[in-house]
């Protein structure tokens, strides 16, 4: 009959390994979630800011006094 030694290196090594899998388990669950909320989003609200030249005039002339005053 054979005695089997257990270290503390083998305990320590056996942990990690099952708090391996468990992140991992619990990594690809979340991914799932986020997959699924991911494809309920439907609608999508999108908002464009545009300048007339007055005021792109203004910012350039800004721009131009602080670059001229350093």
């Amino acid at each position: 009959m054979e005695t089997i030694r257990i270290s503390a290196k083998n305990i320590i090594k056996g942990e990690v390994a099952i708090c391996l899998l468990l992140l991992f388990l619990y990594g690809y669950r979340q991914a799932g979630n986020v997959i699924r909320t991911m494809s309920q989003v439907t609608e999508v609200h999108k908002i464009a800011i545009t300048f007339d030249d007055d005021v792109i005039i203004g910012l350039s002339q800004e721009i131009s006094c602080k670059e001229a005053s350093a």
